[in-house]
């Protein structure tokens, strides 16, 4: 994980805490705001990720049987 990642993820949490403070202090509608920008950042943060999972991940090209290989050549 680079560190915008980390410094992104830790960003998420700490929003979360504070919209649960918020919450019980001032009530979910004034709180509402701080939930969008955290779903928001979330998602940008799955949307990073999801390029390194494939680019991570080796090529599988499928194996051709013998016997095709053999059919074909009769």
């Amino acid at each position: 994980m680079k560190l915008f990642d980390t410094i992104l993820l830790s960003l998420i949490v700490f929003l979360f805490v504070v919209g649960v403070h918020q919450t019980f202090v001032a009530g979910f509608v004034q709180s509402y705001w701080i939930y969008m920008i955290m779903l928001s950042l979330l998602y940008w943060f799955q949307l990073r990720k999801k390029p390194k999972k494939e680019a991570d991940e080796p090529i599988k090209k499928p194996l051709k049987s013998v016997k095709n290989k053999n059919a074909k050549r009769k």
